[in-house]
Parts: C-alpha cells; sequence; structure tokens
C-alpha cells in the first residue's frame, strides 16, 4: 500500500470512529429492583402489566424506569382496571422516556376512573405533536399524586377525556395540560409551574373542571380558545404574559380566583365570561364588577418568590369568597392545596389555600 492510499484509509477510519462517538447513548438507564406484583417481580412495568388481571395493584420499587417496556405503557380496560403505585418502602419511582414515545398511552382504550396511576414521576415523553406524559383519548383514567416533568409536548393531553388529575404537580412541560375535542377533565389540587407556554390549554369544545389549582409562573395561565370552563378557587398568579384568556367564542364561570402579578391579569375579547368573589389586579365593570363580591387588593401571599403563595393572616382574601356554596360543594374537596381545611370561619377564603387560625 502507498503512502497516499494509507493516509486515506487513515482518513476513513478516523471519520468512522468520529461518528462512532458521536452516536453514543446519553439515556438515562432503568435502575431499580423490579415490579412487583402479588409477591412476584417483574423487570419492566408492561410486562408487569400483560400479567396483572382486573382488580389487581402493580407497586413499583424505587429507582427510574427507562426500557423500552417502561414506557408506551397501556392495557385494554374492558379486559381489567388496574392500580399503578409505589411500593410501601419505596420513595420515588421515576418513569423516564428519554424523549422517545409517551409515558402511558390510553387510545379508546377504556380505562375509566378505577384505572389508577399514583404517586409516580413520568418526564421527558417525545418533543412532538401528540406525544405526552400521558396520553388520554376516550377514557377517564384517575391520575394523583404523580408528578409529570420535561416533557416535550404536554405533560398530559385529553381527547374526548373525563380524566381525573389530581393532588399532582405538572411542570417544566411545552404545554402543562392540553384539553382538548369535547373533553372534560377534572384538574383539582396540582401545582402547575414552569411549563414553558400554557399552564393549561383548553380548545375544540373543551370544558375542564379546574379547581383549587396553583397555576404559577408558566409563560401563561389559563388559554381556552372555542372553550369553555369552570374555575373555581384557584391561584393564578406570577406568568409571564397572562392569567387568563378567551379566544373565539369561548367562555368561563370564574368564582374564588385570585389572578394576581400576571403579564396582564385576563385577555377576554366578546366572549362570555363571569368573575365573581374573585380578587384581581385589574377592574373591568363588564367582567369582574364590584358589585359581584369582586376585590382588587393586593392578596398579600406569604413569599412568592420562594412559591410560597398561602395568605397572611391579614389578607383580603381571608373569609371573601362566595357566601353561597351550595351549587359548589360536589367540585370542592374538604382540604385546600395544603392539605388544611378548606373553609375555616364563616366563610371560604379566595384562592387555593385557606388561611388557618
Amino acid at each position: 500500500m502507498n503512502k497516499i492510499n494509507f493516509f486515506i484509509l487513515f482518513l476513513f477510519v478516523l471519520v468512522l470512529l468520529l461518528i462512532s462517538c458521536g452516536e453514543k447513548t446519553t439515556d438515562i438507564e432503568s435502575d431499580n429492583f423490579g415490579v412487583l406484583l402479588n409477591d412476584t417481580l417483574y423487570s419492566t412495568i408492561q410486562e408487569t402489566i400483560d400479567k396483572a388481571v382486573n382488580g389487581d395493584t402493580i407497586y413499583l420499587t424505587e429507582g427510574i424506569y427507562a426500557d423500552n417496556g417502561d414506557k408506551n405503557l397501556n392495557w385494554d380496560g374492558n379486559e381489567k382496571h388496574i392500580t399503578i403505585t409505589l411500593a410501601t418502602d419505596a420513595d420515588y419511582a421515576i418513569i423516564d422516556c428519554n424523549g422517545k414515545g409517551n409515558g402511558f398511552v390510553f387510545n379508546n382504550t377504556h380505562q375509566t376512573h378505577l384505572d389508577v396511576i399514583d404517586g409516580i414521576t413520568i418526564r421527558k415523553s417525545e418533543s412532538y405533536v401528540y406525544y405526552a406524559g400521558i396520553y388520554c383519548k376516550s377514557v377517564f383514567p384517575t391520575i394523583k399524586n404523580c408528578t409529570i416533568s420535561d416533557c416535550g409536548w404536554v405533560g398530559i393531553y385529553c381527547e374526548h377525556a373525563h380524566t381525573i388529575v389530581e393532588n399532582s404537580t405538572i411542570a417544566n412541560n411545552l404545554v402543562g395540560i392540553m384539553c382538548d375535542y369535547q373533553s372534560q377533565p377534572t384538574i383539582r389540587l396540582c401545582i402547575i409551574e414552569d411549563n414553558k407556554l400554557e399552564g393549561i390549554y383548553s380548545k375544540n369544545n373543551s370544558y375542564p373542571y379546574i379547581i383549587s389549582n396553583l397555576i404559577v409562573k408558566n409563560k401563561r395561565g389559563i388559554y381556552c380558545w372555542d372553550a369553555s370552563a369552570l374555575m373555581l378557587n384557584n391561584t393564578i398568579a406570577d406568568n409571564d404574559e397572562w392569567g387568563i384568556k378567551l379566544l373565539n367564542g369561548s367562555s368561563a364561570t370564574a368564582i374564588n380566583n385570585i389572578i394576581w402579578g400576571n403579564g396582564t391579569c385576563f385577555e377576554v375579547w366578546n366572549n362570555d365570561i363571569t368573575f365573581s368573589y374573585s380578587c384581581a389586579s385589574k377592574h373591568n365593570s363588564s367582567i369582574n364588577p364590584s358589585n359581584m363580591g369582586n376585590i382588587y387588593d393586593n392578596p398579600l401571599f406569604q413569599d412568592p418568590l420562594n412559591n410560597n403563595y398561602h395568605l397572611h393572616d391579614s389578607s383580603p382574601c381571608k373569609s371573601a369568597g362566595t357566601p353561597d356554596l351550595y351549587d359548589l360543594y360536589q367540585y370542592l374537596s374538604e382540604n385546600d392545596l395544603a392539605g388544611n381545611p378548606r373553609i375555616v370561619g364563616s366563610r371560604i377564603d379566595i384562592g387555593a389555600y385557606e388561611v388557618q387560625y
């Protein structure tokens, strides 16, 4: 071999080595003690789901779940309803999608509120439309005590879905929760923060129940496009662009909410919205008039810079909520977002937290 050919061969091998180095994966790997079902440990979550029968509870041991059998998780709700939760001695269980696929994908698979995802962290679903930490289409599962974060498109996606999402944290996604095509999820007692676009985006004739949530430090708070919503006892604060925006024929009933410190308090054009017994930084006589119990004073959060949106004892929102809760009890829980009694004193407070005294 002459020197020129040798040099060409050397360059070719060097390029191959560089390409090979560039293709090394940076994926998180699984690191856990297995998935427990009826005293038997399995290696992946989907394998365990396939072994489960109606009424079973699957327990995730402490650790990270990142194998192919730990994402795009699904089952047929016509065959079984199951619960997936933490093992009793586990502090956490993380489903890491590594930017590939969904965490759970329920696509016309007949889940009901008897199908429960409880206490799990789901992160890094794919950065493409219709990929989510949890994808729900024409299903009704219960998602509680979960953390859903760092998803490239949306944390939880609902289409024709009546999903229950409660006591969960939805953070650092592109969009926190999307309600699409006549969805009617219940979003209750959640912290929805630091999402790159909307905290909650509702569209296409959806009607979410948004109750007792903290919706803060997103680019945008709640956005309704051709949709309706019930907004009850939420604290919507410090979102960059707006607190609440309604467009294209949207409507909302908003009671006992704090809308404060956002880029714009609310943006409502030719839409049907009624604020009552709410605290907002903007007064509009046709949207939040003073004769409907609305106030415009600083709510006096304890320490919003450090995400403490509890109210000071001297807050004007204390015992300033609607005195008529008869029609609202079916939506409220017994506790506020911090787990304290929801009503202390003669009247409910405005916002997600109740002053305790």
